[in-house]
């Protein structure tokens, strides 16, 4: 699978995430291979941030 991020594309292999900001312009696409894609979406409260990261642990 391919996903193009603010115009520069990368190509993602079985098990490979991809974390962007909301209101980046992106796309995504296989290359006639058959493909599953989850799809997460979080929705942050005002007031309430983005709480811990992997990082913080």
């Amino acid at each position: 699978m391919r996903i193009e991020l603010d115009g520069g594309a990368h190509l993602l292999a079985e098990g490979d995430s991809a974390f962007f900001a909301g209101g980046v312009p992106h796309r995504w696409w296989t290359d006639d291979a058959p493909a599953r894609l989850l799809v997460v979406k979080e929705t942050v409260r005002p007031g309430h941030g983005m709480g811990p990261s992997l990082q913080d642990r």
